[in-house]
């Protein structure tokens, strides 16, 4: 199958500067008695960040922090800049800073835990998660992620759960649908891989992945056209996936022979 080991980063489609709401969502924490940075300031570094110039957002921030430090949404926008500029183990400190300094917010927990991951440290990035979806039960990110961490241990019963668990809090997720169609598919329960791989396509018609693993399904089920319509998309998008080339080179193959 296309999908065996999800990938360490999946929040690929939200913007650059939060990863996890969009820009017009965002307010500092309501905290009493702390000097917030103004949030025209913060929204201006995020429309930077969205441009991708993430050094230089980088660079306002620590030329603001001084000013109001104790405004944990800083802390948590550097943070997020340091992971896109590879600096994953200063990002947790930062991470960490917000938290202490408001504790209850929930993405940063969420991204805490991505850094976790990344560095290896799984217990850790599991913990950060599970207080994520603690402080907010309808973070659908968090079940995803936390999800995600199941199937790579194995625990494919827990990933099962948590992606639904996800959907039903956001039924059109194309991370959870994506992943939970490919295990779906690997367990033999192919109808549902396939209406779960075609929402995920509706969400994000760009993902190769999803495109392959819907056409392996309608190969499994005969669905020989659509099967080849699907892999020859994946193909399109991506044209190393050897599991798409191995399954249209065999209904070709056929299809000739026939």
């Amino acid at each position: 199958l296309m999908i065996r080991r999800p990938p360490r980063s999946t929040l690929s489609s939200s913007s650059a500067a939060s990863d996890v709401y969009k820009r017009q969502a965002i307010k500092p924490p309501k905290l009493s008695k702390i000097r917030l940075a103004p949030l025209s300031k913060v929204e201006e570094l995020m429309i930077a960040a969205d441009l991708g110039r993430f050094l230089a957002v980088l660079y306002g921030l620590n030329e603001l922090m001084p000013q109001y430090p104790r405004d944990p949404i800083l802390y948590f926008l550097k943070a997020n800049m340091l992971r896109k500029l590879g600096r994953v183990k200063e990002s947790v400190v930062n991470y960490e800073k917000s938290i202490g300094l408001n504790s209850r917010y929930s993405p940063a927990h969420l991204k805490l835990s991505c850094s976790y991951k990344e560095i290896g440290d799984l217990t850790a990035a599991k913990k950060s998660l599970e207080r994520a979806i603690e402080l907010d039960r309808k973070n659908f990110r968090a079940f995803c992620h936390l999800a995600l961490l199941d199937q790579e241990a194995g625990d494919l019963d827990s990933a099962i759960e948590n992606y639904l668990r996800a959907l039903r809090i956001k039924p059109d997720h194309a991370e959870s649908n994506k992943y939970l169609g490919a295990i779906f598919l690997e367990t033999g329960q192919t109808q549902r891989a396939v209406k779960l791989l075609d929402r995920a396509i509706e969400t994000n018609p760009d993902c190769h992945e999803s495109y392959c693993n819907l056409g392996l399904a309608h190969k499994r089920l005969e669905e020989y056209g659509d099967a080849i319509k699907c892999l020859e998309k994946a193909l399109e998008l991506c044209p190393d996936q050897i599991a798409a080339v191995k399954a249209l080179d065999e209904l070709k193959g056929s299809k000739a022979a026939r």
